[in-house]
């Protein structure tokens, strides 16, 4: 896959109040999120691997990386209000 030109990146955990700047969402890549978060938001949604770490607390290992792109809806930045948690 090629690097995308004038990408971002963004976090609802923290960075939330610093706002979506200039992410259109057009890819979204999530750590730990099930699948049907994204549905049907995007078109092409999949698991691209499963994070695990040696040293990381239960909860924390083998969490799904999903990589959704194609959104379905033309104002995707609307879905910010969504993306903030404290945990």
């Amino acid at each position: 896959m090629a690097p995308l030109k004038d990408s971002a990146a963004l976090a609802g955990h923290n960075y939330y109040f610093w706002g979506p700047n200039t992410c259109t969402g057009q890819v979204l890549i999530g750590v730990g999120l099930p699948l049907a978060d994204f549905q049907p938001t995007y078109v092409h949604v999949e698991v691209a691997a499963t994070q695990t770490c040696e040293y990381c607390v239960s909860f924390e290992q083998h969490l799904p990386i999903v990589v959704a792109s194609d959104p379905t809806i033309q104002d995707v930045l609307r879905l910010w209000p969504r993306a903030k948690h404290f945990e």
